[in-house]
């Protein structure tokens, strides 16, 4: 049985609390008021479905939403009015589900939500969540799930905060043609492509973007002084520039069409997994490190390696290139129309270690000898003993 909440010309009368932990579904709508209504519990367990949606909000006010069951339906939450629609705050908890067969939440023409508040999952076949042209979703803050198989998040409106700690994942994971006000906070994994239209900024400590692409359509994006992200991504910013204030992990080879501009606070942490494959980054505009820093970790051995590549102009003077145990020593070199940093890692030896000429030594010293094997198979290398 659906639930339908006459309309009143001045949003009343008032409705205090309604709890679910049953099924309440209609043919087209689960649940539709035109009352206002101040809070929606739909417990673990409950079901508020519609064919084309579960709970419809049409210009009218809901204090709360908050789900631990199973709120389903074409578009599973749809929020709208031709004067405002406005819900203060969806709280979505763990084991609650937001699913819809097109979209999870809508909120367009107008309308309002305070706060998205999502522990459970929100998923949808196309979008997770919608904000329409001229629509406010205030806040986004996610530990759990939110899904669309075209794009999770998309945004023709406004967002004054996406706060993600969990999964945000789809073919396109934020797409924003409206306008975001704050740092982008990344602390869990953003899967998929990020398209803004818009300066954007990145925070978040031991995030990971992958799964796609990052494009600015030609404005700035900045990593902040307290970022930590695993990029997994190719970004794109046009003519415009990356900025890192804070930390990047590359794990393997990524680019910047555009260029790149790392602070004397940012660094780069080049991680190697074997001897083919390592952090590098491949800017196609100029890339600046002037007295920076660049860290490589990993599975690292005396090898050369090229970490960044710039177009000419780039300048990579008085950067610091450190790996835990070796000696390292870095230049620049012109190919074409490319300036590389390229850097030579040799295993420093241990301390109390010396080399002795072959032909007059046949034993390792002790300073060596706390290094076992590995340290004989390498000065046999060069055929040396210490």
């Amino acid at each position: 049985m659906a639930l339908l909440l006459s309309p009143h010309p001045s949003y009343g009368p008032f409705l205090g609390t309604i709890i679910n932990s049953g099924v309440i579904e209609g043919v087209f709508r689960g649940m539709s008021a035109g009352s206002t209504l101040g809070t929606i519990v739909n417990n673990a367990g409950g079901t508020i479905s519609g064919g084309n949606s579960g709970i419809w909000n049409n210009g009218h006010f809901y204090d709360t939403i908050t789900n631990s069951g199973l709120i389903e339906g074409r578009v599973a939450i749809i929020n709208q009015g031709e004067i405002a629609g406005t819900i203060n705050s969806i709280f979505n908890l763990s084991g609650g589900i937001i699913s819809g067969s097109s979209t999870a939440i809508s909120n367009i023409y107008t309308s309002s939500i305070g706060a998205i508040n999502n522990v459970g999952t929100i998923a949808a076949g196309s979008y997770g969540i919608i904000v329409g042209s001229n629509s406010t979703i205030i806040n986004i803050n996610n530990s759990g799930t939110i899904s669309g198989a075209v794009t999770a998040i998309k945004d023709r409106g406004t967002i004054d905060t996406i706060i993600n700690s969990g999964l945000i994942v789809g073919n396109s994971a934020l797409v924003i043609g409206g306008t975001i006000f704050s740092a982008l906070s990344n602390t869990g994994t953003i899967s998929g492509n990020i398209n803004v239209s818009q300066d954007l900024s990145i925070t978040g400590h031991g995030g990971t973007l992958s799964g796609g692409s990052i494009v600015t359509n030609n404005n700035s994006l900045t990593f902040t002084s307290v970022a930590n992200q695993v990029l997994v991504d190719n970004i794109n910013v046009g003519t415009n520039t990356v900025t890192n204030l804070g930390t990047l992990v590359l794990n393997s080879s990524q680019s910047i069409a555009g260029n790149y501009n790392q602070a004397t606070s940012g660094l780069l942490d080049m991680n190697a997994t074997n001897f083919t494959s390592h952090g590098e980054l491949i800017v196609s505009g100029v890339a600046t490190l002037s007295n920076d820093f660049i860290s490589l970790t990993g599975a690292l051995t005396n090898e050369t390696l090229t970490i960044v590549s710039g177009s000419l102009g780039t300048s990579y003077s008085n950067v610091s290139v450190s790996a835990s145990g070796y000696s390292i020593s870095t230049i620049s070199t012109i190919i074409g129309s490319t300036d590389d940093l390229v850097v030579s890692l040799v295993r420093a030896l241990p301390a109390g270690c010396s080399i002795t000429n072959a032909s007059s030594s046949t034993s390792i010293n002790n300073g060596c000898n706390q290094y076992g094997g590995w340290l004989s198979a390498k000065l046999l290398q060069y055929d040396l003993w210490c």
